[in-house]
């Protein structure tokens, strides 16, 4: 007996191309999933990849600061005879992106100054900003130097001091320099062979003055797509085991201070940019930038411990 051939109906055929279209649809979306999750971790990677570089950099140099108060003079008590500063940069002229959960004036410049040991030998004498990575024994050079950190946040309108020559190319993306300063500093408000604090100037006049004018071999950008930034001073009292904030006010420094507590908050350059047009655009929500800005932006704290010298 000659068996008869069943053909694939109509109905068949339409529920397998369904299930084939379902099927590709899915293993499509997971492509598009992976692939996303992908760029995502890459780029939240790089956020702590570079703020992991930013607090290794600052326990460097803090760790090896020196600082301490001077006793020499009794009526002049809060006198700092190894200065430090840290406190809001008071130079930034442009508009700028402030972080929408901690109010109209919390995202601001900052500005570190120390004096401290570094890898680098810095010429004590000739042209501003001369360095010297050579391993002379000569006088002039020195691996204790003035170290400054400035911080500009992200430009909504205008752009950060720093032109083309700078080598800066995050200046309108939040962008964190490092520099030295040498004695011989000659910008705005310095003089040639100044000194910390002649002719009245303040330890902010002096740091926030010369980091601008930096040039190639001194300012080095060590990341952008800062948020925020900040490096708060702290006295302790080791009887009341209490942390109290220090005055950042004094021309001649801060006196006093234990603790300088890091806060630091970055987002993807890219995402940062993304950010910046939904601040500038009218028609997105309050909500809505929040919600990006939760998604994309990572905050770190860190304590850094302050070895003052005893006389």
């Amino acid at each position: 007996m000659k068996m008869q051939r069943k053909n694939f109906t109509l109905f068949e055929l339409l529920i397998s191309v369904g299930l084939l279209v379902i099927l590709a649809v899915v293993l499509l979306r997971t492509l598009v999933l992976t692939t996303d999750y992908w760029k995502y971790s890459a780029e939240q990677s790089e956020v702590y990849n570079d703020a992991k570089m930013i607090m290794a950099q600052l326990n460097s140099d803090i760790s090896n600061m020196l600082y301490r108060r001077s006793v020499s003079q009794a009526t002049t008590t809060s006198e700092v005879a190894i200065p430090l500063y840290s406190s809001h940069l008071n130079n930034v002229t442009y508009t700028w992106m402030r972080n929408p959960f901690y109010g109209s004036n919390a995202t601001f410049g900052w500005c570190i100054g120390m004096v401290t040991r570094t890898d680098m030998q810095i010429a004590q004498s000739g042209t501003a900003g001369s360095v010297s990575t050579t391993d002379s024994m000569n006088l002039d050079h020195s691996n204790i130097c003035k170290v400054v950190y400035v911080f500009y946040p992200p430009a909504l309108s205008g752009n950060a001091p720093f032109n083309s020559s700078n080598n800066i190319p995050g200046a309108n993306n939040g962008v964190l320099v490092r520099g030295y300063v040498n004695e011989n500093v000659n910008s705005t408000g310095l003089e040639s062979g100044s000194h910390y604090l002649s002719g009245g100037r303040s330890l902010q006049n002096f740091y926030e003055g010369a980091m601008p004018s930096y040039n190639t071999a001194t300012a080095v950008q060590m990341a952008d797509g800062i948020i925020e930034f900040r490096l708060d001073p702290y006295s302790y009292n080791s009887s009341s085991r209490t942390f109290s904030a220090v005055s950042t006010t004094s021309n001649d420094g801060m006196s006093n201070v234990d603790v300088l507590r890091l806060t630091l908050t970055m987002m993807p350059v890219e995402k940062l940019n993304e950010y910046r047009d939904m601040v500038n655009d009218n028609s997105v929500s309050a909500a809505e930038r929040e919600a990006y800005f939760n998604k994309h932006s990572r905050r770190f704290t860190r304590t850094y411990w302050v070895n003052r010298m005893a006389f």
